[in-house]
């Protein structure tokens, strides 16, 4: 889990209790929303009666994972860094947002 402490002051704030090269995305995302769940169908939570004709739980759990390990591989450091990602910039649809792919 995160491990960050609450500033006192006028301006408040938060001071990180690690070293943020150590601070992953995910344990960021886990410590303020709780659990990363894409659908339930694939947690212990949850299973419905389409399940074992469904063709879709098998790829969106490999989704599910994908993303996990992707937040798991980026840390505060990477988040924070001045230099331009490396990767090629996604072009957004209208009304979209642009994705930079980040390359490891």
């Amino acid at each position: 889990m995160a491990s960050w402490s609450r500033n006192r002051g006028t301006n408040g704030g938060y001071k990180l209790a690690r070293d943020p090269s150590t601070i992953t995305a995910l344990e960021v995302i886990r410590s303020i929303d709780g659990p990363i769940i894409l659908t339930t169908c694939f947690t212990s939570h949850g299973d419905c009666g389409l399940s074992p004709q469904c063709t879709v739980r098998e790829p969106l759990r490999r989704v599910h994972e994908g993303i996990l390990k992707l937040l798991d591989d980026i840390t505060i450091t990477d988040l924070s860094a001045d230099e331009e990602p490396a990767g090629p910039r996604l072009e957004p649809p209208p009304g979209g947002i642009a994705l930079t792919v980040l390359a490891h």
